[in-house]
């Protein structure tokens, strides 16, 4: 949902896309989807000058059964958190959401230069942050504040041992992720420090 697209121009016209700087998680969805034609991956340039891999299905089925899980062409403006998951795949959208909009980073925490602070956050809707903030809590006690800049929301989590909760969940049987993000989290397991996304 996060870098994804869903083009629903009528009848004729309609066509998923995934537009993200990891080409391995582009090359990886254009695989899943295995179409009986190949599939082009287009590089393009992205923000900071970041190359951007897109890949486009043009598919009537799947753009469909997106917009019905509540994938629209606004997702920016009413994206929720999906009713139909299962407990057991909501970590799993959820990892999604963070490694589309969402970050992990460290910072040196007081006078004591070898310790480091984590924090976690995800932008989105405003109803996807309450939602999703109801759902750490429920799920796993984490306490989860929510920010507004402008017309964007984010839901902010502080302290190593709440973002090690959440990191424990989040890749519990994961196979696909971002393994620039996840190494984040294996960082503050070590106890080291790395700023970034």
């Amino acid at each position: 949902m996060a870098d994804g697209y869903n083009y629903c121009g009528g009848d004729r016209s309609r066509f998923v896309a995934l537009d993200l700087i990891d080409r391995e998680l582009v090359t990886a969805f254009r695989n899943y989807i295995n179409p009986t034609k190949t599939l082009k991956l287009l590089r393009r340039q992205g923000v900071r000058g970041k190359p951007l891999y897109c890949c486009r299905v043009a598919s009537r089925m799947l753009s469909e059964r997106l917009e019905r899980a509540g994938v629209t062409q606004t997702k920016g403006l009413t994206a929720r958190l999906p009713k139909e998951l299962s407990s057991t795949a909501l970590h799993h959208f959820v990892r999604g959401l963070f490694d589309g909009d969402g970050s992990i980073f460290s910072h040196v925490a007081g006078l004591r230069s070898n310790y480091y602070r984590y924090s976690w956050r995800v932008v989105g809707t405003l109803t996807i942050v309450r939602e999703l903030r109801t759902v750490l809590r429920s799920l796993l006690g984490v306490r989860a504040s929510i920010r507004q800049t402008g017309n964007i929301h984010e839901i902010y989590v502080s302290g190593n041992q709440q973002i090690h909760t959440i990191g424990t969940w989040l890749y519990n049987g994961a196979t696909i992720f971002l393994g620039r993000k996840r190494k984040r989290f294996d960082l503050l397991e070590a106890g080291l420090p790395k700023n970034g996304n």
